[in-house]
């Protein structure tokens, strides 16, 4: 893999009210990046984050299956930064459905 920036969620699930923490090489612009979506099960998903406007960022999440076994399929989410330094948030809601092009491209689901 050799998308080194993460979404780290505090759960093994997304869900409005989860929270988690941002590790990003430089600041985020309108153009979605790659990145990796690491749960707390240690399970990996390829998405893509995007800014929105105000402390909010759009990430896109490619289907996955958990550590317990149940497929998840391709879901967008809307978070909140927290903190002072914007390097934690907040799910606050789902987004608009994936329409990407790489939605399905590839599945990953590796364990630390």
């Amino acid at each position: 893999m050799t998308t080194t920036e993460r979404v780290r969620i505090a759960n093994s699930h997304i869900y409005p009210g989860a929270t988690g923490a941002y590790e990003l090489a430089a600041p985020l612009g309108a153009e979605a990046r790659e990145v990796v979506v690491e749960f707390s099960d240690g399970v990996m998903a390829y998405g893509r984050l995007s800014a929105l406007p105000g402390p909010r960022r759009r990430l896109e999440v490619d289907d996955h299956t958990t550590a317990k076994g149940a497929y998840i399929p391709p879901k967008v989410w809307i978070l909140q930064n927290t903190g002072a330094d914007g390097a934690g948030f907040l799910v606050r809601e789902h987004g608009e459905p994936a329409q990407s092009p790489h939605a399905h491209r590839r599945r990953m689901s590796l364990r630390r």
